[in-house]
């Protein structure tokens, strides 16, 4: 057997997977590609109010992903650290719409409740108990505005291109929209 099944081929093959998730062309890569048309007026304002609430503070860059002047991060922040003080990565909001359950605890089914959950605004806000409100990070945000065009602006992240081959080799098909 020329590529047995090891843990080794195993970390390949999930690699190569991978490198097909990426999402190039979407209306949101359009947009920031200064083709304005690529967005409807809603989810405009929605891109405006994901930065105006601080939404973008903890998911920007390509990938929705990245925490805003990470090399600046405030000391005694809990919001992007492990037990042992480590940062890690935010996970990606590129296609967020069509991923429920969400937040990190898998507790959240829509994104709408996502949103009222970090709406400190409105009665949200996490409950962190353990940690007090001088140590939350000052970024967070203090209100989260015009949340059902932040729900339309996190459609724009999905890319439907269907590619022409994949690493793999195999044919490209099956129910992909």
């Amino acid at each position: 057997m020329p590529n047995p099944i090891t843990i080794t081929n195993l970390g390949k093959a999930l690699v190569c997977f991978e490198r097909t998730l990426l999402a190039t062309d979407s209306p949101f890569d359009q947009y920031m590609r200064s083709n304005t048309s690529a967005l409807i007026d809603q989810q405009v304002q929605g891109m405006q109010a994901f930065v105006q609430s601080g939404c973008a503070n903890y998911h920007s860059g390509s990938m929705l992903s990245e925490r805003a002047g990470r090399g600046r991060q405030p000391q005694n922040t809990t919001s992007d650290t492990g037990a042992n003080g480590t940062c890690f990565r935010k996970p990606s909001l590129r296609n967020v719409v069509f991923t429920a359950p969400c937040i990190y605890s898998g507790t959240l089914s829509s994104l709408s409740a996502v949103l009222y959950f970090y709406d400190p605004g409105r009665g949200g806000g996490p409950s962190k108990p353990l940690v007090s409100t001088r140590q939350r990070d000052p970024q967070f945000p203090t209100r989260v505005t015009n949340k059902q065009a932040i729900v339309a602006f996190l459609t724009t992240s999905y890319d439907r291109t269907v590619p022409a081959a994949v690493p793999c080799g195999l044919p490209v098909g099956g129910n992909i929209h």
